[in-house]
């Protein structure tokens, strides 16, 4: 059964506020502005309460999402353990674009982590964007967008080297678009330890190497991003330079500060 969605008209951010999000932070931004025009004027700011499903798995398409305010977990079923969270959205994230453009049900659910804002964009106006070839190309690139990220998390859990992929699932929660850096992350450490294929203990064990070296801090139910470069350079599987580089942008000031609770 589809899910009963529902939508509030108080949205936390203005329709002015939206357009400007969605112009510099992930996919729509990089689309043409007449393109980035039309979608936005067809879309309708929605909210949703923590905990609140956009979709779930088997639901019905009903257009695209692009998260503009909050954040998103991205679940998934694996084998009998029911829905776990594969991935987390931040503004800028789009979804939907498959179930809408091929009309099969969904194949993952969506959920606000935190209240959030969204734009959506429902399938009528998907389907009347996407009826020539220039807007179904647009369009196109998303999907594609979405299977390189697809592909980005098998490449992470498939990562032998764990410090690696711990700090690149970690880069991807923190920084999950371009132009979308410094928000905070709800998170349980369950939920962490599952994200990156590991025990608890597992990561908590990667979480002191990576904070000693520089790439976060850990406090009483959070972690904060000290450093993106440190962070990427441990991503990479350059950990060795990760204290110099933290020294090195500490000193001219570009340190980001992001919490994720591991209550």
């Amino acid at each position: 059964m589809p899910t009963s969605n529902r939508w509030r008209e108080r949205p936390l951010v203005s329709k002015d506020g939206a357009i400007a999000i969605v112009s510099k932070s992930g996919w729509l931004a990089n689309r043409p502005a007449n393109f980035r025009e039309r979608v936005v004027a067809r879309s309708r700011l929605v909210t949703f309460k923590k905990g609140e499903a956009i979709f779930r798995i088997g639901d019905s398409p009903t257009g695209l999402y692009g998260l503009i305010e909050g954040l998103l977990y991205i679940e998934v079923v694996v084998g009998n353990n029911g829905g776990q969270i594969a991935s987390i959205g931040g503004p800028g994230f789009w979804t939907g674009v498959a179930a809408a453009m091929f009309r099969h049900e969904q194949k993952l659910s969506l959920i606000a982590a935190v209240d959030s804002v969204l734009l959506h964009l429902p399938l009528r106006a998907f389907e009347e964007l996407a009826a020539d070839a220039e807007g179904l190309r647009q369009f196109a690139s998303l999907l594609d967008e979405s299977n390189e990220g697809a592909m980005a998390i098998a490449r992470d859990l498939i990562n032998p080297d764990i410090h690696a992929r711990v700090a690149s699932r970690l880069l991807a929660m923190f920084s999950p678009g371009p132009g979308y850096v410094g928000r905070e992350i709800v998170i349980t450490q369950a939920d962490l330890a599952s994200l990156c294929n590991l025990s608890r203990k597992k990561i908590n064990e990667e979480l002191a190497r990576l904070e000693e070296a520089g790439a976060i801090s850990r406090g009483y139910g959070r972690v904060s991003l000290a450093n993106v470069a440190s962070l990427e350079a441990a991503a990479q599987g350059k950990s060795e330079n990760l204290a110099a580089t933290h020294r090195a942008r500490v000193d001219r000031g570009f340190d980001a500060r992001v919490s994720t609770s591991t209550s």
